[in-house]
């Protein structure tokens, strides 16, 4: 039976499933020449990382293998049998068994089985038997293994098999004799699926070689196999796609790496690895799909070529199409997985690499004409469950097959809870093209907006005139909700988007039936532009008035709730119940939102934040970035991404925190978020100050103040207090504890009031604790969590000179996971104890300092160079840290409004301190290196 529109498929009993002259992959033709030049491929002019051209790669993940060959060959065994399917790295385990027996003293002889040398008796091992003999039976063969041995200085040989399912069985018996009598120590590997001579299997089933078998890497190793080839950490993004296109098959990642570095796709962004655009097919990737596959009937292929066009498939419409023997002869040899979806199996190829292949050399026609079966077939079933609609527009879409305008916009609905912008759009337009409607044309304006072409969604709502008289109040509240977000999320204009919103409201009628849902949506849209502008208050009074509406439902609870929790985080308040439960809704609110809440979710970690769950804030934003980078949710991993390195940096971690800025920077450039930027920037600058890069540093707050517009005034201070660590990363504390006040204070005017605990914080940090500790006692009285405590704490010790309150403020910011405040807090003490003659708790606390910083690899700050500097004064280490820089006298003089001979002063008292003769030595010593 075939599916109408479709060539029949599969049985010699049917014409042809192929158009004649269609090869298979057996038998295509070969690739043209590559065009690159003779030497290293190179990539944007330079060479491929060293790791990535090598022969062997790194082995990763392999702790389990490779203590198992080391366990078999010390502890006597007579072998190990390295057993997994193809590509999965059995040969490169193979070489490091080798190399671990050579490394123990042990000759090492090498076989590698083919199935050209499986035809003739003893092929394989010729060339380690010696020549012109003549051998009988086995006991000739023992005899001829014992001469290996003698010639092999009375040593164990490790003898490596590679593929010994390959074997012929005479060459096999004697591999097996020479391990059963102890003269060798096999190291074989075999293809799992294959069969494989007797001589071989009776090498683990006697128990005599002990079995491993070698699987696929998961997700995390191939992220760090990856980074150690090409000698850099991989974007989230690009992890995920060489772990999913390749399932942890070793070599596809090597030729899908080797193929992004060829054509530049794979290249580093803002030191990290990011791959752009869709995996291309080369001549190396296809040649090795088609070794993997093996020789096909066309029977068999034409199966593989219907499912790299629609997998996953509905196991009913394959079996219709082709006979049962060849499905099954196709699923025997692992080509094809099954699930089970619901009540409904499902078939998909075993590999994603072999759907790339298969796509990239099945015929356009063959291909379209296979799309438009699909889609008849799947209609056939009445097209029931959730993402049918989504799959017959794609297939009809692709193949130029017509489809009725309510299933367009199904479809297109579908694409955007699927995070399938493109194809929302493509879906949305055809929709448009068939029947024109207002739905339809929002529809496209979101899928637009979502992929960061926001000038263009907000021409497309021009089209409509949704304040005309008779339009729908859900139209027009949707309409302004778009347009609103388009013109001050992605075009960086708040006031024009409260201006829509204005006057959608004031259109929206305030009575009757379904009047409330409208106006709610256009509220909570209100609010959170309002937030995104700085008003603090006033976002938090709009979203409250939504929540607190009995009746009010979830398209507009959820982004009111988020904007609420963000508002009263930043307040110093801790969400309320009813904002709480509507924002973990909000993870269950599908990509097709009206207000899509997704890319603000990461908000409701500010709470942690203030309640000081900073190691619960690290781990629920790194599952929340893998997670909307898993689904295609691009807007949440920017947001996500951003968090999670702001939560690394207040944990200490600034290396971290770097990195994950960086990737949140690369993520927010295309498409361009303008409201997440500057505060990316900021962050960064602030981690590249505490590791020492003073001009990358320097680069990003230039940058970031660049880049300052309305729609980025709720982080302004951040960006401002950036410019204080730039300061203090050049030595210029007065300065930089001038830039933290000022913003502390104008975040207390904003009502941002942990904003402006945070900066007064960082001022007492930069050496001036005797200033703010009275406005943070002020604050913290109206900032909750255990977090502003410790902020207060210490700075009143610092401003005190308490030893003990000292310490006791970094045992509080240790218990909430700040350990870089931890460590400075306990620098502090060791020297206010080592002043005061406390040597013991001078040595206590100094040593908990090392802990706690040997947790913040590389940073450094003003605070710290208590470790290093026992009893030198404020002004002492100001000076000493603004020589370290390399400031002659006189400038120093003049930036501390003091005389240059009372610099000299303070520097000859520091040298003495610190035990050194001079300025060269001074970086050093106040570990201020960089």
């Amino acid at each position: 039976m075939t599916s109408p529109g479709v060539p029949p498929l599969g049985a010699r009993a049917v014409p042809p499933a192929r158009p004649a002259g269609v090869p298979g992959p057996h038998d295509l033709p070969a690739a043209a020449p590559r065009s690159d030049p003779p030497g290293p491929a190179r990539v944007n002019g330079s060479a491929h990382p060293p790791g990535a051209a090598g022969t062997d790669w790194p082995v990763v993940g392999r702790e389990v293998e490779l203590a198992a060959i080391r366990r078999a060959l010390d502890g006597g065994r007579a072998g190990i049998v390295l057993a997994g399917g193809p590509g999965v790295g059995r040969t490169r385990l193979a070489r490091e068994a080798a190399g671990y027996g050579e490394r123990r003293k042990h000759p090492v002889r090498w076989l590698a089985a083919t199935r050209e040398a499986a035809g003739t008796p003893l092929g394989a091992v010729a060339h380690l038997l010696p020549a012109g003999r003549r051998y009988r039976d086995q006991v000739d063969l023992l005899a001829a293994g014992r001469a290996l041995g003698a010639r092999s200085g009375g040593r164990r040989v490790v003898l490596v098999v590679d593929d010994a399912q390959l074997l012929d069985d005479a060459s096999a018996a004697l591999v097996y004799q020479l391990a059963r009598v102890g003269l060798a120590f096999v190291a074989a590997t075999v293809r799992t699926g294959e069969p494989a001579p007797d001589a071989i299997t009776a090498l683990w089933k006697e128990g005599l070689a002990e079995r491993v078998e070698v699987r696929e890497l998961d997700p995390p190793r191939v992220d760090e196999l990856a980074a150690a080839v090409l000698g850099g950490p991989v974007c989230v993004p690009t992890g995920q796609l060489l772990a999913g296109a390749t399932q942890g098959n070793l070599l596809f990642l090597r030729e899908l790496v080797l193929a992004g570095l060829d054509s530049g796709a794979l290249a580093p962004a803002g030191g990290v690895w990011t791959w752009s655009g869709p995996i291309r097919v080369t001549a190396r990737l296809c040649d090795v799909v088609e070794a993997t596959l093996g020789p096909l009937t066309d029977d068999e292929l034409a199966i593989l070529e219907v499912l790299a066009q629609g997998e996953p498939l509905e196991a009913g419409i394959v079996e219709s199409w082709f006979p049962a023997v060849t499905l099954h002869a196709v699923e025997r040899r692992g080509l094809l997985v099954s699930h089970r979806d619901g009540g409904r199996m499902r078939l998909r190829l075993a590999n994603p690499f072999f759907g790339h292949v298969l796509r990239e050399r099945t015929p356009e026609l063959r291909a379209r004409a296979i799309r438009r079966g699909l889609a008849d077939a799947l209609l056939a079933t009445g097209a029931r469950r959730g993402d049918d609609p989504l799959r017959i527009v794609r297939w009809c879409l692709d193949s130029g097959r017509s489809a009725p305008p309510d299933l367009l916009l199904r479809g297109a609905r579908a694409a955007l809870a699927g995070y399938d912008h493109p194809l929302a759009e493509q879906a949305a337009r055809a929709a448009l093209a068939a029947a024109p409607s207002t739905v339809a044309t929002l529809v496209l304006a979101q899928a637009l907006h979502l992929q960061g072409r926001c000038a263009e969604a907000v021409s497309t709502l021009d089209t409509l005139d949704p304040l005309a008289p008779g339009a729908g109040g859900d139209e027009v509240a949707w309409a302004a909700a778009l347009r609103a977000q388009a013109l001050c999320w992605g075009l960086g204009r708040p006031a024009d988007a409260a201006a829509v919103l204005a006057r959608a409201a004031a259109a929206l009628p305030r009575t009757g039936a379904g009047a409330d849902e409208p106006r709610d949506l256009v509220t909570a849209v209100r609010a959170a532009v309002l937030l995104v502008a700085g008003e603090v208050r006033p976002a938090l009074a709009e979203a409250t008035e939504v929540l607190c509406r009995p009746g009010a439902t979830a398209p507009a609870c959820v982004p009111a709730a988020v904007t609420a929790t963000a508002a009263l985080s930043v307040t110093g308040r801790p969400a309320s119940p009813e904002a709480a439960g509507w924002v973990e809704t909000a993870s269950r609110v599908d990509g097709a939102a009206r207000f899509p809440p997704g890319s603000m979710l990461p908000v409701r970690y500010l709470a942690h934040r203030l309640e000081g769950r900073l190691d619960e804030a690290a781990d629920r934003s790194d599952r929340g970035y893998r997670d909307a980078v898993a689904r295609g949710d691009h807007w949440s991993a920017v947001a996500w991404a951003a968090t999670l390195g702001r939560v690394e940096l207040d944990r200490g971690r600034a290396r971290d925190g770097r990195r994950w800025l960086r990737e949140a920077l690369v993520l927010a450039e295309e498409p361009r978020h303008v409201s997440v930027l500057p505060a990316c920037l900021a962050w960064l600058a602030e981690a590249e100050a505490l590791l020492g890069d003073r001009a990358a540093a320097a680069a990003a707050v230039d940058r970031a103040g660049a880049l300052r517009s309305p729609a980025t005034a709720l982080f302004d201070l951040d960006v401002t207090l950036a410019e204080g660590w730039l300061a203090a990363a050049s030595g210029d504390l007065p300065t930089a504890r001038a830039v933290a006040r000022g913003a502390a204070a104008a975040a207390e005017r904003r009502g941002s009031l942990t904003v402006a605990v945070w900066a007064l914080h960082t001022a007492a940090r930069f050496g001036g604790a005797s200033t703010v500790v009275a406005g943070l006692r002020r604050l913290a009285a109206a900032v909750t969590g255990p977090l502003a405590a410790a902020c207060v704490a210490h700075a009143a010790a610092l401003a005190g000179h308490d030893g003990p309150g000292l310490d006791g403020a970094a045992a509080a910011f240790g218990a909430v996971g700040a350990r870089l405040l931890a460590a400075e807090a306990a620098a502090g003490a060791a020297t206010v104890h080592a002043a005061r003659g406390r040597r013991s708790r001078c040595l206590s606390a100094s040593a908990q300092a090392r802990s706690f910083l040997d947790t913040c690899a590389g940073v450094s700050s003003p605070a710290l160079v208590g470790l290093k500097a026992f009893g030198l004064t404020q002004r002492e280490r100001e000076v000493a840290l603004l020589a370290a820089q390399g400031l002659p006298s006189r400038a120093i003089a003049s930036q501390l409004a003091v005389s240059v001979r009372t610099v000299d002063n303070h520097l000859q008292v520091a040298y003495a301190k610190l035990g050194i003769s001079g300025r060269r030595a001074l970086p050093r010593a106040l570990g201020a290196e960089g």
